[in-house]
Formats: structure tokens, C-alpha cells, sequence
């Protein structure tokens, strides 16, 4: 991915993170619904999943097998 799809996505990580704070749901796993911890939002405050789960994303999306990001749950 290149520099401007990098920007880009951030970008919308950003604004996904300040729709939850509107929302009132900040800090809760969009997967799992449990609390992001408080040193994984202080170094990535954009963060839409705890670390569990964000590690099980990234695990499917490097494994082409997984073709359905529902599964991480699954794989939590």
C-alpha cells in the first residue's frame, strides 16, 4: 500500500474512532465488546479492537484461508 492509501486509511480509523466517541463506545472491541486497554489506546487512540482481537485480524488478514473477518471471534 502506498503512502496516500496509508494516509488514507488512517484517516478513516481516525474518524471511526471519533464516531465512537460520539457514539459513547471509545475504548469497548468492536469484536468483542470487552474494554481496550488503557497503554494500547495511549499508543494507538484510534484503535477499534482490543489486542486480542486486532491480533486474530491480522493473523486472517496474512492468511488467505479466512475469507470472512466474523471469524475473528473465533479465532480469539
Amino acid at each position: 500500500m502506498g503512502s496516500l492509501g496509508r494516509e488514507s486509511a488512517r484517516l478513516r480509523e481516525v474518524r471511526g474512532a471519533l464516531d465512537r466517541i460520539d457514539a459513547g463506545s471509545f475504548g469497548i472491541c468492536l469484536n468483542c465488546e470487552e474494554d481496550i486497554g488503557a497503554k494500547r489506546l495511549a499508543a494507538v487512540p484510534w484503535a477499534a479492537f482490543c489486542i486480542v482481537c486486532q491480533e486474530a485480524a491480522d493473523h486472517m488478514a496474512s492468511n488467505p484461508q479466512y475469507e470472512d473477518q466474523e471469524q475473528i471471534s473465533d479465532a480469539a
